[in-house]
């Protein structure tokens, strides 16, 4: 069987998160052989303080969140007095950026190197 259905009762919702932090949405698109990437800076209420876009020749997703991660870090120091939450959706990069010891994958180490140092240098944000 390929496909089954399965019943929920419970309904996914948006809760607010802590007064005073911001959450940060990095996400990349591909297409035409071009990454789009983006930032969005969020307050604890969902309001929009800040959106960065960039884009750059490629065809590798996971090049594209890195970027998008690393810009989302260096404009985040903007904010430097607020406690940051970064969020995406590439648990790839995720993994690499929190395994401190490994090696990143070679297209995207310097993007990673540069999230880690960001990350000590801040103790106040958190990277997911």
């Amino acid at each position: 069987m390929v496909w089954s259905i399965q019943r929920c009762d419970s309904i996914a919702s948006w809760k607010p998160f802590d007064l005073g932090k911001l959450k940060i949405n990095y996400e990349t698109a591909v297409a035409d052989g071009k990454l789009f990437m983006a930032a969005i800076y969020c307050d604890n209420e969902g309001n929009i303080l800040k959106v960065v876009t960039s884009t750059m020749n490629g065809r590798n997703n996971t090049k594209g969140e890195a970027r998008a991660a690393r810009m989302a870090c260096q404009v985040a120091e903007e904010f430097m007095e607020n406690e940051i939450i970064f969020e995406g959706d590439c648990l790839n990069l995720v993994n690499q950026v929190m395994d401190e010891i490994g090696e990143p994958n070679w297209d995207i180490v310097g993007e990673v190197k540069t999230i880690r140092r960001l990350l000590k240098d801040h103790v106040m944000w958190s990277f997911t």
